[in-house]
């Protein structure tokens, strides 16, 4: 899927993606609107439940604002060229030489991580699409 097409779930668990490596989360299985996770290191394994109400950066300030701080994530709203049939504000973010829009500030700066980190392209599990 592409980066910045990601919403929602599908973007909250690329974010997860990014942030723990591609090899260290898969996807358990689906409960509630969410997944379980299994983040593993090494030899240790812990079980985390990702859903609307636990992870959500791209709707949560208080989740994605430490990714913003560590990666230097700047949001701006984006006055220029915004298309004539945007029903929504839309933003843009810049991290590393990057650029991701979004029509609310913390998808644009969780899509500009996600292409940092993952590209512009990034599979996500059949169930989140």
């Amino acid at each position: 899927m592409k980066t910045s097409e990601l919403t929602g779930s599908s973007l909250d668990w690329a974010v997860a993606k990014a942030r723990f490596g591609t090899e260290r989360i898969t996807l358990a299985k689906f409960c509630r609107g969410g997944f379980f996770s299994l983040f593993h290191s090494r030899n240790d394994y812990l079980a985390v439940l990702v859903d609307s109400c636990t992870t959500n950066p791209s709707t949560n300030w208080a989740q994605a604002g430490p990714i913003i701080e560590k990666e230097k994530i700047g949001i701006l709203f984006y006055v220029d060229h915004i298309p004539d049939d945007a029903d929504e504000p839309i933003w843009v973010a810049s991290c590393g030489g990057e650029r991701a829009l979004g029509h609310t500030p913390l998808i644009a700066a969780m899509r500009c991580y996600v292409l940092l980190e993952l590209g512009k392209d990034v599979e996500i599990p059949e169930e989140l699409i």
